[in-house]
């Protein structure tokens, strides 16, 4: 194997270790990503185009754009302000996931009927601001729900919720 041209561009190598494809380029080292991703397509091309458009040399203040995606902000977060309270987060869940269905269809929906459950265990907190609402307020219901009996309307002994499954509801 022999030494490359000083005017060739060079090839990706795979780092086995880590999975990804990297570049180096005048000394300098890049990660372009998964081998075979559109990712590693466009910052090999990016790269490409910044040695070529400088005569066979990358630009000394030359960085790949590694800007980071934006986070998706569901759209009832955008609508909050400050005046939401937990009651009202609860209200509107409770809309989203019940809202024009029939009671026979909310018997198959488990969301339906565990935030039920969370809504009596954060009734004395329906009117905090939910901006309040805070972990220890949450390690408060979580306790709450797992020292409270569950509501049986069969007839039925009723039990306690274990701690883990209360966290989960929560």
């Amino acid at each position: 194997m022999g030494r490359r041209s000083s005017k060739a561009f060079p090839e990706p190598q795979l780092h086995r270790a880590k999975g990804l494809l990297r570049l180096r380029v005048d000394g300098r080292e890049f990660w372009l990503g998964k081998p075979g991703t559109r990712q590693a397509d466009e910052r090999r091309a990016e790269i490409l185009a910044a040695w070529g458009a400088n005569g066979g040399t990358l630009p000394a203040d030359f960085n790949l754009n590694t800007t980071k995606p934006k986070k998706v902000v569901p759209k009832i977060a955008k609508e909050l302000t400050a005046g939401v309270t937990v009651g009202d987060l609860v209200e509107i869940t409770l809309s989203e996931i019940g809202g024009g269905k029939t009671p026979e269809e909310l018997r198959n929906i488990s969301r339906w009927w565990i935030l039920r459950k969370v809504a009596d265990v954060l009734q004395p907190y329906f009117r905090t601001p939910a901006a309040d609402f805070g972990p220890r307020i949450l390690g408060d219901s979580i306790r709450l729900m797992a020292n409270t009996p569950m509501k049986n309307g069969k007839g039925l002994p009723t039990k306690k919720y274990c701690r883990e499954v209360a966290a989960l509801f929560v």
